[in-house]
């Protein structure tokens, strides 16, 4: 909804947000203690915004979408960041107080759980979401926030819960000149690709004046997906 609002969820899974919300019952914020009413299909919008841009969002006047509504009385007004990743617009509602139903923050969570922003879904998942709970299993406590802080604030869509990876989905790369330079070696293990990076650095201890890296992984904020954590 529209307005200041004390807390927000903040959801990487749209689709598990609207199993939670939809159990609060009609006319209640995210800020609220759940009312159970007894029915749990009561018309309600809530206002979600999307880090990422979504050229493909419809206002849930698709089949997808209309079976929702059905099914919860939900609906979404929701706007999308269009080029800068919410990296501005996250840092004005964590300065106005301003805030939406349902975020998708990407990087940006932590600047909405220091602004005291976030509401803890735990209570609710326990009470309202049997299936998100039957999904996640023995996995449920990689939900907390961190080691100081239990709190559960955001549902994950790439935690690989109960995935078996069985292609990489990335790798490490070499540039082409280095390749070139060394007579374009085999490389086929790990072993082999260290052996290519300490050849070229040992020739090369230095380019353009400042000294050689051989290899860099970018762990800066969520890029740590990119380049540390993922399948390669």
């Amino acid at each position: 909804m529209k307005g200041k609002t004390p807390k927000t969820f903040a959801m990487l899974l749209l689709a598990s947000a609207l199993a939670i919300t939809a159990g609060c019952g009609g006319g209640t914020t995210a800020s609220e203690t759940p009312e159970d009413t007894g029915d749990t299909t009561s018309p309600i919008t809530f206002t979600f915004f999307g880090a990422d841009a979504s050229p493909n969002w419809n206002n849930m006047k698709d089949a997808v979408g209309q079976e929702i509504t059905k099914r919860t009385g939900v609906t979404i007004e929701a706007e999308y960041d269009v080029n800068n990743g919410g990296d501005q617009k996250i840092p004005l509602m964590a300065a106005s107080g301003d805030y939406p139903d349902i975020i998708f923050p990407k990087g940006n969570l932590s600047k909405l759980v220091d602004a005291g922003a976030m509401l803890d879904l735990t209570d609710l998942i326990e009470e309202h979401a049997p299936n998100l709970k039957k999904i996640y299993g023995d996995q449920m406590n990689r939900l907390k926030y961190s080691l100081e802080d239990q709190a559960i604030y955001a549902i994950p869509t790439n935690m690989g819960v109960d995935n078996v990876s069985f292609d990489a989905g990335g790798g490490f790369e070499i540039q082409q000149k280095v390749l070139k330079e060394l007579g374009y070696p085999e490389v086929r293990t790990l072993e082999d690709y260290e052996n290519v990076l300490r050849t070229y650095y040992e020739k090369h201890p230095t380019i353009d004046g400042q000294p050689t890296i051989p290899l860099t992984l970018n762990a800066d904020d969520w890029k740590i997906m990119i380049t540390v954590t993922n399948p390669a």
